[in-house]
């Protein structure tokens, strides 16, 4: 629940400038089981494992660890749980290099968790345009040279933004077709 609040305070980081962090950890333990009750109702912790990389034949995807820390990536609602189910956004932690800690929402359209699983390592190189830096694990360092290593990540970099494009249009057309058949203003 932190964690948005450091990427706040990342993307702030000016000199005098409020840390949310700091102001949401002071908070009294009574407000902060408040909050998390709040998201409780919202969400759901899933940890997602990575599946095989395609090009590596037996190896395992490596999940990377952006700046920031949390992973953002979209999510398809489930018009079951509903009515007017869009696009949203889920985020993860990665907790190993082949282990993500994620929250989902409690609307998400289970089939579709399955791409995310397998697009989880495009965006934990950090699709944001403020993310500069990203922790590469030994085990992924030691298998490619630099330069090979740089196009990898960018690469990643680019499905994740292509993923995000593409998620975004779905969603403006999903609001569209919501407005045309008058179930919104």
């Amino acid at each position: 629940m932190a964690q948005p609040a450091r990427i706040v305070d990342h993307a702030d980081d000016q000199p005098g400038s409020e840390r949310k962090l700091e102001e949401l950890l002071v908070r009294p333990e009574a407000e902060l089981d408040v909050l998390v009750g709040l998201q409780q109702n919202e969400y759901d912790l899933r940890v997602f494992g990575m599946p095989p990389h395609e090009d590596d034949g037996d190896q395992t995807a490596c999940l990377f660890y952006p700046e920031v820390g949390l992973v953002g990536f979209p999510v398809m609602e489930d018009p079951l749980k509903k009515p007017l189910a869009s696009v949203t956004a889920g985020a993860g932690l990665p907790l190993h290099p082949q282990v993500m800690l994620t929250m989902i929402p409690k609307t998400a359209h289970e089939p579709w968790l399955a791409t995310v699983r397998n697009t989880l390592q495009a965006f934990s190189v950090g699709a944001a345009e403020t993310t500069r830096k990203v922790v590469v694990p030994a085990t992924v360092a030691d298998r490619y040279d630099h330069a090979e290593l740089r196009m990898r990540i960018k690469s990643l970099r680019g499905l994740a933004k292509e993923l995000v494009r593409a998620t975004v249009r779905m969603k403006e057309l999903i609001t569209q077709a919501h407005r045309m058949a008058g179930l919104i203003a």
